[in-house]
């Protein structure tokens, strides 16, 4: 019934999209006939010949979410790509994912082995990103389970980045900083990127933002030894160094080969408050009134501490071949290795004084201080993760038949992987130590079918329409073979419209570290009891789960994407989403009545009713049903288009020149020997750019796209230039002279203008999207009653809002930019069947602002400017935080504002030079 309520509201929603997408197709199509064969130069807007595949672009026929080009990009203020997808991250979330580990990434439309080889490429070297749906990731041999973003960068480019930033909590403490340096250099399909990167943050103690003592009983007798608040940290200390390294290669005219290497170490200390302990008093004690007695109190000064030192390596190598025009080859491998030791003091051991006190020892005051001698050694858990990964994957993509509507498309994807973990632990129970292994093979078949096509005459009233077919196997060495079986339908009826319904049906394992995960015990973690409507103090259990089972997924997508009008930047989007999980694997957070009763051995208490220990550790449920809608839309305008200074005396546009030389052809300048011209005629009128597009790019004669946009030095035509007319670029091939007008190596600092100068114009940016569960509801146990998330019910300790909203504005002016991200969620409850424990989470609004200035485009003329960006940023401008209140309408302890959120209000301060 709430599967049938839930379509029902999806149906109703995109309703208007779907009757609206012939309407809006019809305006767009004399819009698009009326557009003017010349765009305006330097107004950074898109430009493409008709007609040609823009090189770097994805395979397939589904067209792109939204795309960005260089004005874009540099719209966002940002310094490298991994900074981009977060800026990004509100368009490229999915929820068909079991979890948002983030998008696939594909550099100029091939594979590559994870997101380590483009992160900290700078943003400058991005031509264009452009953003897809979750089913191009099939074609690409992964599973349709995250959205993909394809990253193609510029022909030529070289740069040297230092990046400085240092921040703080305007409420106090919370420092901390990042300084970071990267090389980088692109020639063609030659790739070169170095960055090392140090990190720190300071840690935040619950005093620090006036967080109450717990009501836990524990008191210090003696006035001495401090309390909880002030040895107890909400943020730890932190230090980070890292390095990551990518060489790229063309071994071959149609073969390419990239490396990378990375590595990372991580230190971490923090304090989980006081060691307490109940102390018996007998009635024949000296320190006794005649009756016995007990007391909670304080033992000592000296904080638990829990330390935590990860140290990661890992290497991936990608090649990539054209095996023909019509068949593609690439194949991937991996490794990495993970070691991770944890240390956490869990107290003293106090049956030495309990014995003293049962004997009457006068030396012994259960009220005053004790010496070292008497608390003996502070107890120590201690565990050990030795993690140990590689796999490796051959993608085989093409067209394999010719069918009346087009090419049926291909994917075939063969692999394999192995894994380790060796984990050892020492805790109060003793010592523990297992080894385990899992080995995977897998492979799956992606088909795509073209059924209508209007370029081919068949069935062309309905556009253009795909079918897909896809399964996989994967054989996991302990849970035998787990299948998947997918297929959807893509429809484009009119260009600017793409409707996506897909069905998706799969099998996972858990992973080797929620199965066989070391344990870690946690003191004094602060968790409201529902059941008893108050804090506690518990030890919380955290690692494997070796009971745990497979999980079964059914996913079903309904998604709209449309684009009304062409000459308006302006892109809706809409995704309808149901989610059934069987044997769904969950982590439990808090301590909620429904939890307590399915699983009541993972709760413990003590004699009195307190609860003392939780095991959050993984475990099935028996099924989980989601049923959700995102939609949104992305809107970009040009207010003032930008005025580049015109070339110097002498030079000439470098296309007009090739590499070997065009000297005395037609007043072509003879060359100087290292690719740039030494005089030119700057006075030969130059013929109008080619027709306009919205694929961000220019492309001249099949070559690699050419942007107006693009600094000096880089693979297009000088700032203000017109882009030549189809047939006048260099040839198919041979891109700029050697480093272009910024020097050999491409795009640096040498040559006219250097970074930036001249007026980039003005520019607007705005993206909202919304986010509306219709239902969440989830069976604990086979036959037991469905808990409603969205009702009161909770598996993770706080409410689950209905509601939420992401909105993202950017206004930037001639290297002058702002920006606000902000993010809205609606109330909610949390209800545990009695007055006692129930919860109110009031709506929450938090708005970031971030303040950046291109110095170079300000003082165009000043060396000390050139390649310099300041960048202001506050994070939770107003200083909001979540406010819970139960019936009375006090704030529980563990729901404390500041625990929630410790820093608050942010500011970070940065610099950036590109040298």
């Amino acid at each position: 019934m709430a599967r049938g309520r839930g379509s029902l509201l999806a149906g109703a929603a995109l309703l208007p999209w779907l009757v609206a997408a012939p309407a809006l197709a019809q305006a767009a199509k004399p819009a698009q006939a009326q557009a003017p064969a010349q765009a305006q130069a330097g107004d950074n807007d898109a430009i493409v010949v008709s007609g040609k595949a823009v090189p770097g672009a994805v395979i397939g026929d589904i067209p792109p979410e939204n795309s960005l080009n260089p004005a874009d990009i540099a719209a966002y203020g940002v310094g490298t790509v991994s900074e981009l997808l977060d800026q990004i991250a509100a368009q490229t979330q999915s929820d068909q994912g079991r979890s948002n580990d983030g998008p696939v990434v594909l550099v100029n439309g091939k594979r590559v082995s994870g997101i380590n080889e483009v992160k900290d490429l700078p943003t400058e070297s991005v031509l264009r990103v452009d953003i897809l749906p979750e089913e191009v990731a099939l074609r690409y041999g992964y599973d349709a389970q995250a959205k993909v973003v394809n990253v193609i960068l510029r022909r030529r480019f070289r740069a040297r980045v230092a990046n400085l930033s240092a921040g703080l909590a305007t409420q106090g403490e919370g420092q901390n900083g990042t300084a970071d340096v990267t090389w980088t250099r692109i020639r063609d399909n030659d790739r070169t990127n170095v960055a090392l990167r140090a990190s720190g943050q300071n840690s935040l103690l619950e005093s620090d933002r006036g967080v109450t003592t717990d009501t836990s009983g524990a008191t210090d007798p003696t006035g001495t030894l401090g309390n909880q608040a002030g040895n107890r940290t909400l943020q730890p200390a932190t230090q980070t160094v890292g390095a990551n390294a990518t060489l790229a290669r063309q071994l071959a005219d149609k073969v390419n080969l990239s490396i990378n290497a990375q590595g990372s170490y991580t230190a971490s200390n923090a304090r989980n408050g006081l060691a307490t302990a109940t102390l018996d008093i007998p009635a024949n004690s000296p320190f006794a009134d005649g009756t016995a007695t007990s007391v909670d109190r304080i033992l000592s000064s000296d904080p638990l501490k829990q330390t935590t030192r990860t140290a990661t390596a890992g290497a991936g190598m990608t090649l990539n071949a054209d095996l023909s025009t019509r068949w593609h080859l690439s194949l991937i491998g991996s490794y990495s290795h993970g070691d991770t030791r944890t240390g956490s003091d869990r107290g003293y051991d106090t049956t030495a004084l309990q014995t003293a006190l049962a004997a009457g020892d006068a030396t012994v005051d259960p009220y005053g201080t004790f010496s070292a001698s008497q608390l003996g050694a502070m107890l120590r858990d201690s565990s050990t993760a030795i993690s140990d990964s590689g796999s490796a994957s051959v993608l085989v993509h093409g067209k394999a038949v010719h069918l009346p509507a087009g090419d049926a498309a291909i994917s075939l994807r063969v692999g394999g992987d192995l894994s380790s973990l060796r984990s050892r632990a020492v805790t109060q129970s003793g010592a523990s130590q297992s080894t385990a292994s899992r080995s995977n093979t897998s492979g799956q078949l992606s088909l795509d079918l073209p059924i209508a096509s209007r370029s081919k005459g068949v069935l062309g009233a309905l556009g253009k329409v795909t079918a897909n077919l896809n399964a996989s196997v994967t054989q996991v060495s302990d849970y035998g073979a787990l299948g998947t079986l997918g297929y959807g339908l893509t429809w484009v009826p009119r260009d600017g419209i793409s409707l996506i319904a897909a069905v998706d049906e799969d099998r996972s394992a858990p992973t080797l570290a929620q199965r066989s995960g070391p344990l870690v015990s946690t003191q004094n973690v602060r968790v409201y009891d529902q059941a008893t409507g108050q804090t506690a103090l518990v030890t919380q259990i955290t690692g494997g789960n070796a009971a745990l089972a497979a999980d079964n997924r059914h996913v079903f997508k309904l998604a709209a994407t449309v684009k009304p009008w062409s000459k308006l930047n302006l892109t809706l989007t809409a995704n309808y989403i149901e989610v059934r999980n069987r044997n769904a694997i969950v982590s439990p957070g808090g301590a909620t009545v429904a939890l307590m009763d399915a699983f009541p051995d993972r709760y413990v208490r003590d004699a009195q009713g307190t609860l003392v220990s939780i095991d959050s550790r993984a475990l099935n449920i028996a099924s989980q049903e989601t049923h959700k809608l995102r939609w949104g839309f992305n809107f970009t305008q040009v207010l003032r288009a930008a005025k580049r200074p015109p070339l110097p005396p002498g030079m000439r546009p470098p296309w007009l020149d090739s590499r070997a030389g065009l000297a005395g052809k037609q007043g072509a300048a003879p060359s100087t020997g290292d690719g740039s011209p030494a005089a030119a005629d700057n006075d030969m009128p130059m013929p109008p750019p080619p027709g306009s597009g919205e694929d961000g790019a220019i492309v001249v004669d099949g070559n690699r796209p050419q942007d107006p946009s693009a600094p000096r030095g880089f693979d297009g035509p000088p700032d203000g230039m017109p882009p030549p007319p189809d047939g006048m670029g260099p040839p198919p091939g041979m891109g700029p002279p050697p480093g272009g007008f910024g020097g050999p190596g491409g795009f640096g600092p040498r040559g006219p203008g250097g970074f930036g100068g001249g007026d980039n114009g003005a520019r607007l940016q705005l993206s909202v999207y919304h986010s509306w569960i219709f239902s969440d509801r989830a069976v604990l146990q086979q036959g037991a009653a469905a808990v409603d998330l969205l009702q009161g019910g909770t598996l993770a300790g706080s409410a689950e809002a209905r509601h939420s909203v992401d909105a993202n504005l950017g206004v930037t002016d001639n290297g002058l930019g702002a920006r606000l991200e902000g993010n809205w969620k609606s109330a909610a409850h949390m209800d545990s069947g009695t007055s006692a424990g129930n919860l109110r989470f009031a709506p929450l609004a938090t708005l970031d602002l971030r303040l950046f200035a291109n110095l170079a485009n300000r003082f165009p003329r000043q060396a000390w400017a050139r390649g310099t960006r300041v960048s202001l940023s506050v994070d939770n401008l107003f200083n909001r935080r979540q406010r819970v209140t139960d019936a009375s309408g006090a704030t529980p302890a563990a729901y404390q504002p500041a625990t929630i959120d410790p820093l608050g209000r942010t500011v970070l301060l940065s610099l950036r030079r590109v040298f």
